[in-house]
């Protein structure tokens, strides 16, 4: 053999070799892809779940929020309609003392015309017996003296 056999030889080696190698690459570089690609796709499906999570999370939340309001507007309103009744009923509770008062200050005021009246009477009646008693005084120095 000579050496332009042993060059091509060395060099038919080298790219059997060559070929070699860039098949095991391509093979690794396969393999890398596939689970580069599967790898992908899982984190894809793991994001579209936890975006589905997100969104029925998000919707619960909403309503959440809308049930509250709803409750708060509700108690609102209750407490302003309480309030309103209450403060009714103070004002007719109001009322109800001064007419109370102006009544109690009436009676008073009766009942002490009554007292009044009462002791009008009773001194007429000793001005009368007064005046029956002093003519029947006169009366009996008159009969006594005569």
């Amino acid at each position: 053999m000579g050496q332009a056999e042993e060059t091509r030889a060395l060099e038919e080696q080298r790219r059997r070799e060559s070929d070699e190698v860039e098949r095991r690459h391509a093979a690794e570089m396969e393999s890398a892809k596939a689970r580069h690609a599967t790898e992908l796709s899982r984190a894809e499906a793991r994001v579209d779940q936890m975006t589905a999570e997100h969104r029925t999370l998000t919707a619960a939340l909403r309503q959440r929020v809308e049930e509250r309001r709803t409750e708060f507007e509700e108690q609102e309103r209750r407490h302003g309609e309480e309030l309103e009744m209450r403060t009714r009923q103070m004002e007719a509770l109001k009322k109800n003392m001064a007419d109370r008062r102006r009544s109690e200050k009436l009676d008073d005021f009766k009942k002490s015309v009554t007292d009044c009246t009462a002791e009008v009477d009773r001194l007429e009646r000793l001005a009368s017996q007064s005046k029956t008693t002093s003519r029947h005084r006169i009366f009996l120095t008159r009969i006594f003296f005569i």
